[in-house]
């Protein structure tokens, strides 16, 4: 088997379809002979496609903490890079710093399914504020 990578882009109902359609398709593929007296060694078998996704969560900053501690678990400081993942490049691709320490007295959390869902912390980056003072959008 060989492990093709790529980026998508675009509105998320489209890449959903993109992703599904992919997913639909069925390849010719030469199977072990398992029984040798079986003249045809040759099945079909489905594509897998498997998600490996960059997010931008575009937050107001004073709901910053909220959204940290309702993506990452309870009793963490810090959100944490479990497998050891080289994310430093994507970091400094995208201009962000390290995300910051999570306020955890801070009690309100929004209420997120993330069951088998692995979040890996990449960075920040704020927008900055224009001449008043307000967050650019």
């Amino acid at each position: 088997m060989v492990h093709l990578y790529f980026l998508t882009r675009g509105i998320k109902d489209n890449v959903d379809k993109f992703v599904n359609h992919m997913s639909c398709q069925y390849l010719p593929y030469k199977k072990k002979q398992v029984f040798p007296n079986l003249p045809n060694n040759t099945g079909y078998i489905q594509l897998a496609m498997r998600p490996i996704q960059l997010w931008e969560c575009v937050v107001p900053e004073p709901s910053l903490n909220t959204v940290m501690k309702s993506i990452w678990n309870e009793g963490e400081e810090k959100p944490r890079n479990s497998f050891r993942m080289p994310l430093g490049a994507f970091r400094k691709t995208l201009g962000a710093s390290p995300i910051p320490s999570i306020d955890r007295v801070d009690k309100q959390a929004l209420p997120i399914f993330k069951e088998n869902v692995c979040i890996y912390p990449i960075g920040i980056r704020e927008d900055g504020r224009d001449e008043n003072g307000d967050e650019n959008l």
